[in-house]
């Protein structure tokens, strides 16, 4: 095969690999921009989730305290309530044994008074003092044993109150332990299901860091594969001339340009300007040169990385624009795609590379129309 007709098919090559990156994108397909949009969202409801996990974890040890405390209540008033019942039965044993007391007492004044009645005994008193003395004594062992009686009664009734107080509080203090012990569990339910979340964001990130990084693989290996097979054709495919002052649709007076005014007033670059003249030029980022191919390729390049909205056109002297930014050529381990710094001739967005870069990896390369 000739070298001549060898060259025409890389040309061609070139050509067609230029239209099918130009043309529209598969539909559904993931742009880099919004791979990058994707990773923002999800970090940003990672950070939320890990924020609520903490308030959680925070909750969490605040009930767990508030039911260890209730469950020392609950024992502690549980051993009150069996120290009270140990009263209340002692007291009323006594009671029993008392009231026991009393009537052996009784049935012992009756038996030993069985042949005379308790008024016969009274009056068999031979002096008004010792009929007194005996009236006094009955009525003294009968009102000591009633006193008694409603003593031990009336301690008991207290003990039993007591009791009934004591075992309230123990209701109540488990009530209050169910219904803490209940939010715990909501709560705990609510932290395992945030830290699967947490778990599911972190996974969907590398996904999308994944899908972001084989984008940028897919873009450069397109980069690369361009810049050989137009390298191949040994000519610069040109750019159409514009003719007279520029003034087909999408060019606009360089003067009046976003780019060109954020040149002169943005950063105040007022050094020398990369001439065709010139071919090169010591710009505000280190070495500049320009270079003349077929844009559209590297406008879908940037199409697939997420840049939809910016339009390509060409500045009136001469200098291929995307969006507002002039387009240029760089090392993109210096000068990542789609960054932007700034040119002699305004502030530049990285859409291309080059050969160059072997040579000087901080050169620029500016594309122009001349």
């Amino acid at each position: 095969m000739s070298v001549k007709k060898k060259t025409g098919k890389a040309f061609c090559a070139a050509l067609a690999l230029a239209a099918m990156m130009a043309g529209p994108s598969e539909a559904g397909a993931v742009t880099l921009a919004e791979t990058q949009s994707s990773i923002s969202n999800l970090q940003a409801l990672k950070n939320d989730s890990e924020a609520y996990l903490t308030e959680l974890s925070n909750q969490l040890s605040t009930l767990t305290e508030d039911v260890q405390a209730l469950q020392r209540q609950c024992a502690e008033t549980q051993t009150a309530i069996e120290v009270v019942q140990v009263e209340l039965d002692a007291a009323a044993r006594k009671s029993e044994q008392q009231a026991e007391d009393m009537k052996m007492r009784i049935q012992y004044m009756y038996e030993n008074t069985e042949n005379e009645n308790v008024i016969s005994s009274l009056f068999s008193a031979e002096s008004f003092l010792e009929f007194l003395n005996k009236a006094e004594f009955i009525v003294s062992v009968d009102e000591y044993d009633r006193a008694k009686l409603a003593e031990f009664q009336q301690t008991q009734e207290e003990i039993a109150e007591k009791r009934n107080m004591l075992q309230a509080e123990l209701d109540s203090v488990a009530a209050l332990q169910e219904e803490s012990t209940q939010k715990q569990n909501e709560v705990q339910m609510l932290y395992d299901t945030t830290s699967a979340q947490i778990a599911e964001y972190a996974a969907s990130i590398s996904d999308a860091q994944s899908m972001q990084a084989q984008l940028l693989a897919n873009v450069q290996a397109q980069q690369s594969t361009l810049t050989q097979l137009v390298g191949e054709t040994g000519a610069a495919v040109t750019q159409p001339v514009l003719t007279g002052d520029y003034s087909a649709a999408g060019s606009q007076d360089h003067e009046s340009s976003p780019s060109y005014r954020s040149s002169q007033s943005s950063y105040g670059y007022s050094g020398s300007v990369l001439t065709k003249q010139g071919g090169v030029n010591n710009g505000p980022s280190g070495k500049e040169t320009y270079y003349n191919l077929n844009m559209s390729g590297v406008v879908q390049i940037m199409r697939d990385a997420g840049y939809t909205s910016e339009q390509y056109w060409v500045r009136s002297d001469g200098v291929k624009m995307f969006g507002d930014y002039v387009m240029v050529a760089a090392d993109q381990n210096v000068h990542p795609l789609g960054s932007v710094y700034e040119t002699s001739l305004g502030m530049g967005i990285v859409c291309d590379t080059g050969d160059f870069i072997y040579d000087d990896p901080y050169q620029t390369d500016i594309a122009v129309a001349w």
